[in-house]
């Protein structure tokens, strides 16, 4: 049961980071600067000259960005019931999401990473959104758990997970 926590929670985490990073990113490019977003975020790990960082800079955000939801797909699909339904565990983790949102803009980013806070406000409602977006994608992981429990349950492996069911 740990096994489908952790895989379910990876997958549903990376799954919502990549969907929040393409948000931003299109929202951003209304903006005239789609990479704005990610170069913020790898200020966390390279200072202000991230703000004008190219392929590094950027790759470094993105591993920063799947990492850190990937942690956090883990931990909703440790605390949500695995028979919660879809639509209810998209409910509630759009909810989650905006709770962590708030508790990271307030505490955790301003002391982790001081031009990220900066550079959040230029983008507006699209970080709320997006971290909405983040969340509801999250809300797949107790689908995932049962899929991934009902595929270790009749020996299926690597791919057969994606496969579309088929009513027999």
């Amino acid at each position: 049961m740990r096994g489908e926590v952790w895989m379910a929670g990876a997958v549903a985490g990376l799954l919502a980071a990549a969907t929040m990073i393409v948000f931003m990113a299109a929202a951003a490019a209304l903006d005239g600067d789609a990479l704005g977003p990610l170069r913020a975020v790898g200020s966390t790990l390279r200072g202000r000259e991230a703000l004008s960082g190219g392929a590094g800079t950027i790759a470094w955000a993105v591993l920063l960005h799947l990492a850190v939801g990937a942690a956090l797909g883990v931990a909703y699909a440790a605390v949500v019931p695995r028979d919660m339904p879809l639509h209810s565990s998209v409910v509630l983790g759009a909810g989650c999401a905006l709770v962590v949102m708030a508790f990271a803009v307030q505490l955790l980013v301003p002391a982790v990473s001081p031009v990220l806070a900066a550079a959040m406000p230029a983008h507006g409602g699209a970080w709320v959104i997006a971290h909405v977006l983040f969340g509801a994608v999250a809300g797949l992981a107790p689908a995932l758990r049962r899929r991934i429990g009902a595929a270790r349950a009749t020996g299926a492996r690597g791919m057969a997970l994606l496969r579309p069911r088929t009513s027999s």
